[in-house]
């Protein structure tokens, strides 16, 4: 009778293991993890999508002799393009769809920052977890030469108030302890980025470039309001860095900024009663 029992405890516990499992790999097959993978997705499609073109601009030279055969693959391959970045967009909604709601819920006063997004990272050390910064918004090609057009909706390089953001979330970062998994925060930055966070007194520090997450030039050039920044502009100088800051330091300059807004109150309110 034990024998019966304890067999079919051992059963039913393979059986939630396989279910799972199962569920996981559903999850995994539909459901980017990190925003790292979206973005090798992504490169991956727009390479697709460069081969269809070329083999649909190959086909129309005179001395082609499969024109139609060539025209065919490369329609084909646009149409296989299609379905892919689809799907990668799919998959994407949750992702996109919590670093919505964490930008929300970050926000300081109301301010939800532009320039960057918070997503699930691939960088891990021992008792740390980390989360990617992004600095760029990934549109569609016609969203992104409408902006860049129209001159409208240019978030780079970052302002002073989506910095100052940053390094309140980079603060209230460093103290999150759950259950002794500390976390850190890393970005993909070109020279020029780099330099500005470190005129705010952001902390970076090099790590492996297999970390790096490049911004699609596209995308890149509708952050920065001008379509050379897709082309002989695009920076080749991106890094991948650990971001942080210097808790004391922090702490002093809001006490500083507290302090100076309480001066200008007292001012205002002297200037008032002169009036």
């Amino acid at each position: 009778m034990k024998d019966e029992k304890h067999q079919k405890a051992v059963m039913q516990a393979k059986g939630f293991r396989a279910a799972d499992n199962l569920l996981n790999g559903i999850y995994k097959t539909t459901h980017y993890q990190t925003y790292h993978s979206y973005h090798k997705a992504l490169r991956f499609a727009s390479k697709l999508l460069i081969l269809a073109f070329l083999i649909e601009f190959i086909s129309f030279f005179p001395w082609i002799v499969n024109k139609t055969l060539l025209s065919s693959i490369g329609l084909l391959l646009f149409v296989i393009y299609l379905l892919y970045y689809y799907w990668i967009m799919s998959k994407a909604r949750g992702l996109k769809a919590d670093s919505k709601k964490v930008m929300e819920m970050i926000a300081v006063n109301g301010y939800v920052c532009k320039s960057w997004s918070i997503y699930d990272g691939l960088f891990t050390t021992t008792n740390h977890e980390s989360l990617e910064i992004a600095f760029s918004k990934e549109h569609t090609y016609l969203y992104n030469l409408w902006t860049i057009f129209k001159h409208k909706n240019h978030i780079l390089p970052p302002s002073s108030k989506d910095i100052e953001g940053l390094k309140n979330y980079l603060f209230n970062l460093s103290k999150i302890d759950n259950n002794g998994i500390h976390y850190v925060a890393y970005a993909t930055l070109t020279s020029t980025e780099a330099e500005l966070l470190r005129s705010y007194n952001i902390i970076l520090t090099s790590i492996n470039n297999r970390f790096v997450t490049k911004p699609n030039r596209i995308d890149f050039a509708a952050g920065m309001g001008e379509l050379k920044y897709a082309f002989t502009k695009f920076p080749k100088d991106f890094k991948a860095y650990l971001l942080s800051v210097d808790n004391a330091e922090f702490i002093n300059e809001q006490k500083e900024k507290l302090n100076n807004k309480q001066h200008e109150k007292e001012l205002n309110k002297k200037m008032i009663k002169l009036h």
